[in-house]
């Protein structure tokens, strides 16, 4: 190999290439004048004589004015075949390869056409079992589309040894013709290496599929021209006028076209082990790529929208797309303006009997399939137990419009827990997201059971994404809420942070007509003036709203000192909810009262059935009290008729002992307290008839008494008993041995009670 590369690159410096065959005599054409590099070569009579046994020698040989001559460069080759050796093109490996004779170190030059010619070397040549030598050289790229174009190819095969010349031209051949002097170099046509066929390897054309959405589908030709004609079925197809493609019409149904090609004369194609001139290839359909943004669809949801993204091999142009679904679900296209990959499919209904269903896109002109998805179809999807709960009140049966309270669902398919989701219900209720806890609050002018809606919705994006989620079916629960305002009873205790100010008494002072606040709790002495002068202040900004309205029971009771009412009193119910204004509840007087008469407030929750949110709640809170006392004397002067029984007399004159009836009226001093209750002990003095059964004296008395009423204390109809001490002064009693001065004591009754307090 060495050597040869050695021959080819010493020769290619030659302005031509000669090769004589072994055993041939010629004059080269020329006048030889010498030569040199084989003694076994010699001139005769100015011809070159090359014996037959000479093979690759390389000559120098001199020719024309022997007095200054030119050089020739020849090779002597061994004796070239003539015919038996044939040519074929492997396009995909980019080789020619030769099949017959010697090919040893022989020299290929090709060409296509009328372009130049190009050498190469067999520099390696294998012998097949049938005999038969093979020698592969390489082919440009350009050579092989030549070759394809033209459907055939020059192949010169050359002596073995031949160099290769610098231009582009094939060398000289000078044959030996049986020992007979040649005339003139080998013809062209008989070097020629026929072409038996171009070999073509599987695939034809560089697309794998057909894609569905398109109305002709173009199969680029791997290698142009080598396809003659084509059929396809179901479909049908032809060859592009370059013929560089087929056109196939894209069928309606199907999921692949079966496509038969006939190849060009002499090209053959590779199929398992041996080479055919036609084949038949079934190219699939393919279908464009639906990727639903969910695979679960809601079953008997209304209008539900499913976002569809649409992969590379889809249509972007969508004018002349629809769909279907099996079962049949009224599905319609909503295109998105100015987004070419997603649109939304709205399925009218979705079946309720069925576990699956096919969303298929299609080209509305011909009804063929472009793209398909297959969806899950979920039966249980509605919340099965749904709760509001408050922190405060714990669970609620309505959905309050005063206060957020938390909204709990459960009894979803596991599946479908990320995507079932509540929905505000605008008119009725709204929501709030706060963590992870959902908060519900109704519409303020709301009213009525109202059922709570839900969706269901795309899960949430994947972190760093921007699409968030979107609601794609909306449908009601089972479960039903009035809408209304919950009220809470509100703390009536004075000391209450919140609403302790909510309330609060004010009488005007009788001396200085200034108000005075009456502490809640606590008896407080007014001026009996002052009776008609209290009021009841309300300030309704206390009230949280989220307490709701307030039923709060005012209750004015007027009583005497010892307990007894009084006409005056009232019972009323005041409506209170939030608000900035103050009002006043006036008390009012009776003119029935009298000094040191009782008034009794009192504040408590009117506990109407169903006001309250919890039964029982308003009746058990602490209510509020406030007592006035309306009198501030500290002493009482009265009157009233005395019946003595039993007075003992003592007396060192006559008349001494008991006397067993009198009669007379009597007067009062008595002490008085805060309440207006008179001390038992008080000071007395009267005018009595003593000892009326006996002989009766009139007498005037003065001294202690203690009186406990029996009836009507400090009333004009007050019967009370009573203990007493006198000194008793009697000026009808004279005559011997009497005295009218004496002490008497012992018990009586009294009637009445006339007279004034001090």
């Amino acid at each position: 190999m060495v050597g040869l590369s050695l021959i080819l690159a010493a020769l290619a410096t030659a302005p031509s290439a000669v090769a004589v065959e072994a055993g041939a005599t010629t004059a080269l054409g020329r006048h030889l004048c010498s030569v040199a590099g084989d003694d076994r070569v010699t001139l005769v009579e100015g011809r070159l004589l090359v014996p037959k046994d000479s093979a690759f020698a390389r000559l120098r040989v001199t020719s024309g004015d022997c007095a200054s001559p030119e050089t020739l460069a020849v090779a002597v080759v061994p004796q070239v075949g003539r015919g038996g050796t044939i040519a074929r093109i492997y396009v995909d490996e980019n080789r020619l390869e030769l099949r017959g004779g010697d090919l040893k170190r022989a020299l290929v030059w090709w060409r296509a056409g009328t372009g130049v010619w190009t050498a190469a070397a067999c520099v390696e040549a294998t012998d097949g079992d049938d005999g038969t030598a093979t020698c592969d050289a390489p082919l440009s790229r350009e050579g092989v589309h030549s070759a394809l174009s033209s459907g055939n190819l020059d192949v010169l095969r050359l002596p073995p040894g031949m160099p290769a010349p610098a231009a582009f031209e094939p060398p000289e051949v000078w044959p030996a013709e049986g020992g007979r002097t040649t005339s003139g170099p080998v013809a062209l046509e008989a070097l020629r290496a026929p072409m038996q066929r171009i070999v073509l390897s599987p695939p034809l054309w560089r697309t794998t599929s057909i894609e569905a959405w398109r109305e002709q589908a173009v199969l680029p030709l791997e290698y142009p021209g080598v396809v003659t004609s084509v059929n396809c079925r179901p479909a049908g197809c032809w060859l592009s006028e370059d013929g560089a493609s087929i056109i196939v019409a894209t069928p309606s149904v199907g999921d692949s076209v079966t496509v038969g090609v006939r190849l060009r004369e002499r090209v053959a194609m590779r199929q398992g082990d041996g080479l055919v001139g036609s084949t038949v290839v079934s190219v699939p359909m393919a279908r464009c790529q639906l990727r639903p943004l969910t695979t679960m669809v809601l079953a008997g949801s209304e209008d539900f929208r499913l976002p569809v993204e649409l992969g590379e091999r889809c249509p972007t142009d969508l004018s002349d797309t629809a769909t279907e679904t099996t079962p049949p679900s009224a599905s319609y296209l909503e295109r998105r303006e100015g987004d070419g990959k997603h649109l939304d499919v709205r399925l009218g209904h979705v079946p309720r009997r069925a576990d699956s269903m096919e969303l298929r896109l299609l080209r509305a002109s011909t009804r063929a399939v472009i793209g398909t998805a297959r969806l899950d179809v979920m039966a249980s999807y509605v919340p099965s137990e749904v709760n509001l709960v408050d922190g405060e009140l714990g669970e609620l049966a309505v959905i309050p419009t005063n206060r957020e309270v938390r909204l709990q669902w459960a009894g979803v398919d596991p599946r479908l827990a990320a995507n079932i989701v509540p929905v505000a219900l605008p008119g009725y209720y709204s929501l709030r997201h706060e963590g992870g806890d959902v908060l519900i609050r109704g519409a303020t002018r709301s009213a009525g059971a109202v059922p709570l809606r839900f969706a269901f919705v795309v899960p949430a994006p994947a972190e760093g994404q921007q699409r968030a989620a979107e609601p794609l079916v909306a449908f009601e629960s089972e479960a039903h809420f009035a809408v209304r305002q919950v009220n809470v009873p509100v703390s009536l205790a004075p000391d209450d942070q919140q609403t302790g100010r909510m309330f609060a008494v004010f009488c005007r002072n009788g001396t200085d007509g200034q108000e005075r606040e009456i502490a809640a709790g606590e008896l407080v002495t007014m001026p009996f003036a002052a009776r008609g002068s209290c009021r009841l202040r309300i300030d309704r900004h206390s009230i949280d709203p989220s307490q709701g309205t307030q039923r709060i029971r005012v209750t004015v009771a007027i009583t005497s000192p010892n307990g007894a009412p009084r006409g005056g009193g009232f019972s009323q119910v005041v409506v209170l909810a939030t608000g900035t204004t103050l009002e006043s509840v006036w008390l009012g007087a009776s003119d029935t009262m009298r000094p040191f008469d009782h008034m009794s407030v009192q504040l408590s929750h009117d506990e109407l059935p169903g006001h309250y949110q919890i039964e029982g709640q308003a009746s058990g809170q602490p209510g509020r009290r406030y007592q006035m006392v309306f009198g501030d004397q500290h002493l009482r002067l009265y009157g009233s008729a005395a019946v003595p029984t039993g007075l003992y007399r003592v007396t060192s004159g006559a008349g001494a002992g008991v006397l067993q009836f009198s009669a007379g009226v009597l007067a009062r001093l008595a002490l008085l307290d805060r309440e207006g209750k008179e001390f038992p002990l008080d000071l007395e003095f009267g005018l009595l008839g003593t000892n009326l059964s006996d002989r009766a004296d009139l007498s005037v008395v003065a001294g202690l008494g203690v009186t406990v009423p029996l009836l009507n204390p400090q009333e004009s109809t007050q019967a009370a008993i009573g203990v007493h001490a006198w000194a008793e002064y009697a000026p009808t009693r004279h005559g011997a041995n009497t005295k009218p001065v004496a002490f008497i004591f012992g018990p009586s009754i009294s009637l009445g009670d006339f007279g004034t307090n001090l």
